[in-house]
């Protein structure tokens, strides 16, 4: 099952993610970290869908090690798929 998009905390716990219970998905509701962007759209639109993302998704105005701080990420595996090579 590929991830495409992690919510963790401060620590480091994965509390929220994208995958394919969510961009397979066919039911009426979405409680995944893409705020239902990617729900049902297949695996591949839920590729493109991720230069949309702001990855800067953090609680404002919280220390980078407060514990309620929050990060949206694109594990690796999947922004080598995203992010176009130029050379």
């Amino acid at each position: 099952m590929s991830t495409l998009l992690l919510l963790r905390d401060a620590t480091g716990k994965v509390l929220s993610k994208c995958d394919e219970k969510c961009y397979r998905g066919s039911g009426p509701r979405c409680d995944c970290c893409c705020g239902g962007r990617n729900h049902g759209v297949g695996r591949d639109q839920a590729v493109r869908n991720l230069k949309d993302f702001d990855l800067s998704a953090q609680i404002p105005y919280l220390p980078y090690d407060h514990p309620r701080q929050k990060f949206l990420s694109i594990p690796a595996s999947v922004r080598k798929l995203v992010q176009p090579s130029f050379f």
